[in-house]
């Protein structure tokens, strides 16, 4: 059974991504995402923003969930996650 799957993995090797066109594909949709918003007025923008922080807070139990489930260590290897989750100092003076 074990030696099946052994074999089944060895034989069933991944396809090599070509990197440099997976970049370029992706430059490509940035740069009409960009030609795109591009055209919109401040109006249009605030809107947007408004509903990706709606969708934020509507998941922000899921979010939390899922960062807690993380080791702490791996949790603690990105900046803005380290900077956010810093012990807050009550009734301490800072610089003192």
């Amino acid at each position: 059974m074990i030696e099946n799957k052994v074999k089944e993995l060895k034989t069933n090797k991944p396809e090599k991504t070509n990197v440099d066109e997976m970049i370029n594909k992706l430059v490509s949709k940035a740069q009409k995402a960009l030609e795109i918003m591009d055209s919109f007025d401040q109006e249009k923008v605030d809107h947007i923003t408004h509903e990706m922080v709606m969708a934020g807070q509507d998941k922000h139990m899921d979010l939390a969930i899922m960062l807690r489930k993380k080791p702490a260590g791996e949790l603690l290897k990105t900046k803005p996650l380290r900077i956010c989750m810093q012990p807050k100092k009550f009734g301490t003076v800072f610089g003192s």
